[in-house]
């Protein structure tokens, strides 16, 4: 149920340079994107989210299971060209940030403001990025196969519509990717000085009419530190 594709940022430039530190010594967060009060993804040691995760019957859209997850910063980071990026923890993998991940905020040149991931390699992608407008094609359309004979096109939207979102007001960005099977949608709703709200995965088979919610996971609390 993750979405994490191959999606590397273009217009930041490749040549990594990478400390890993020391889980027992706490680093200053040199980021202050990471701290603010608007922070996209609030990244200070301790910050924890709750969230219930379900999956849905895909013909009457109820809910077959709930489990409570948790995700929590904690004090670990890998530094890339002098910026910390924060270890995050999820206790449900197949949540949005998958289990475990290092993240950071990003400062666009127009304004607008990234979450950027590192994936196993240490290189980054772009987890959810800031938008100009609706519907705004955040990253270049990336192409390639599932299987020998089944290739996918998958392409990557902001949005700057808000959404209330169980009380939070939300900008989304959207996944979508195309294959042989239909197309499968992955949403992520962010809140500034929140974090992510509400992520959710949908499928639309081939010859279908309608989207099929798969999975959401939805905020229910936050606990900033």
């Amino acid at each position: 149920m993750k979405k994490y594709f191959v999606l590397i940022i273009t217009s930041i430039s490749l040549t990594l340079t990478i400390i890993a530190c020391k889980k027992d010594a706490q680093v200053v967060n040199v980021n202050s994107n990471n701290i603010s009060s608007t922070a996209l993804l609030p990244l200070t040691v301790g910050n924890k989210w709750y969230y219930q995760d379900s999956t849905f019957d895909t013909t009457t859209y109820a809910i077959k299971s709930d489990l409570t997850d948790s995700v929590v910063v904690i004090n670990n980071t890998v530094t890339v060209q002098g910026d910390p990026y924060w270890a995050v923890v999820e206790s449900d993998s197949t949540g949005c940030f998958g289990y475990w991940g290092y993240f950071t905020n990003y400062a666009e040149s127009n304004n607008l403001f990234d979450i950027i991931g590192l994936d196993s390699s240490y290189n980054r992608y772009l987890f959810w990025g800031g938008s100009s407008s609706d519907g705004y094609q955040l990253l270049k359309t990336y192409t390639g196969y599932t299987s020998l004979s089944c290739a996918f096109i998958q392409n990557t939207y902001g949005f700057v519509t808000n959404y209330n979102v169980n009380g939070y007001t939300c900008q989304k960005n959207l996944i979508q990717v195309q294959d042989c099977k239909g197309t499968t949608s992955y949403v992520t709703y962010v809140s500034a000085g929140v974090g992510v709200v509400r992520y959710e995965m949908w499928q639309q088979n081939n010859g279908g009419t309608k989207s099929a919610i798969l999975y959401s996971q939805t905020l229910t609390r936050f606990v900033h530190k």
